[in-house]
């Protein structure tokens, strides 16, 4: 019964993705990203006797029949050290974090779709099983009769070290406290899939840091946590607004640091970083730079990334035939440096960016604000490819986004009209 209720919630669940990140009218149009395991395609469920957990392992390290076994998916793990929680008296097999042959198991698998879910049952209570599956005395507190379906308590990114050194990493780790025929009835994935994309759209916006969490995925707490990331936003527009009506000619590095103050102005899901420096690890013949250094750089859910050149707001960015003015023409060079080096040196940057390479980053200058009349937009885009970037926008495109991005947060979590609108 499980297996079949995770591939139908698997694909319930994608379906609903895949119109959640359609661009109108066929959906709101939200970023596609790598918001959720349900998207990765491989899972295990391990069902104790009063509850469940549905993970995703980085390695898989537990013990499977051999006929359960598959290729794994490593990714990355959480920069983070890990969590050591219990003392010396741990029982051994919590400590070395040894399970029990299951008393059953089986395995859902859709080629067509890549979904390979594998289940196991085990003859132990939740609070017997989650202590040697997390090498720890870590308590969770299990309560099914005061707990609705499907609002489980979820970990992302969580290392956890017992005493004895064994060591388990869990990219999602997923808490129920229902195991009844009523909780895993096929007839509810899909609405329980309609309400967990948008549950797990909102964590990624409220939570744009790769840190690892551990929280009740219920409603009200969720939403509580989205109401911070609201008004950040509303704070943040009114600011820049006042920062460039006000104090246009200031130098650029004010801007610099408001954005860095403020990233949720550049990505609500992305993480800011200023100034990272990639240093040429041989010396080049083509410059006499031994580094190149873009203004921020944003790593974004799922590996991607994407750096930022910064002018200031009070240069020209167009000549009146169209073309680019010097300050935009320096702009794109500093970004052409940057691809070159992303080209040539990828492994360089793979400790502290993974996934960093050229594939998987785009490029963006900020320069100047909004001209006058007619086409201005369709010259920026032309000005765009013709300097190998993906966008030349101005700081009032900054502006307009936030303001747009602000009205698609509200409805996510609530279903409100943007202020105005």
């Amino acid at each position: 019964m499980a297996a079949r209720y995770l591939l139908d919630y698997i694909g319930c669940y994608r379906h609903e993705y895949r119109r959640f990140t359609s661009d109108p009218p066929d959906g709101p149009g939200y970023p596609s990203l790598e918001v959720s395991p349900y998207l990765a395609g491989t899972l295990d469920c391990l069902l104790a006797s009063d509850g469940a957990v549905v993970c995703l392992f980085g390695p898989d390290d537990i013990a499977w029949p051999p006929e359960a076994a598959r290729a794994v998916v490593v990714r990355p793990r959480s920069a983070q050290g890990a969590m050591t929680i219990g003392g010396p008296d741990l029982a051994p097999e919590v400590a070395d974090g040894v399970l029990p042959a299951p008393a059953e198991w089986g395995r859902g698998v859709d080629h067509d779709n890549g979904i390979d879910v594998r289940v196991a049952r085990f003859d132990l209570a939740l609070a017997e099983l989650l202590p040697r599956l997390l090498v720890s005395d870590w308590r969770y507190k299990h309560n099914p009769q005061e707990t609705y379906f499907w609002m489980p308590f979820i970990a992302r990114r969580l290392r956890l070290r017992s005493v004895s050194g064994k060591e388990r990493y869990f990219e999602y780790l997923e808490i129920l406290d229902h195991v009844e025929p009523a909780a895993w009835d096929q007839r509810g994935a899909a609405l329980r899939a309609h309400v967990d994309v948008r549950r797990d759209f909102i964590y990624a916006a409220a939570n744009p840091e790769p840190a690892g969490s551990l929280s009740s995925a219920g409603w009200p707490e969720v939403r509580a946590r989205f109401g911070d990331v609201l008004v950040r936003v509303e704070e943040a527009i009114e600011g820049f607004s006042e920062l460039l009506d006000e104090h246009p000619d200031e130098v650029e590095e004010s801007f610099h640091r408001y954005l860095l103050d403020h990233p949720v102005l550049l990505d609500p899901y992305a993480e800011a970083i200023s100034k990272p420096r990639f240093e040429y690890p041989t010396p080049q013949a083509h410059t006499d730079k031994t580094y190149v250094e873009p203004d921020i750089l944003l790593a974004l859910p799922g590996g991607r990334y994407r750096l930022i050149e910064l002018e200031r707001p009070d240069h020209a960015v167009l000549l009146k035939a169209g073309g680019a003015r010097a300050p935009t023409a320096h702009a794109a060079f500093q970004t052409a440096e940057w691809q070159h080096f992303i080209a040539h040196y990828p492994g360089v940057l793979g400790e502290r960016f993974p996934g960093l390479v050229a594939d998987r980053c785009a490029y963006t200058i900020v320069i100047g604000r909004r001209g006058d009349g007619e086409g201005f937009a369709a010259k920026q885009d032309v000005m765009a490819r013709q300097l190998a970037v993906q966008e030349v926008l101005t700081y009032d495109d900054i502006l307009d986004r936030a303001r747009v991005m602000q009205a698609k947060l509200r409805e996510l979590a609530f279903g409100l009209p943007s202020p105005g609108s």
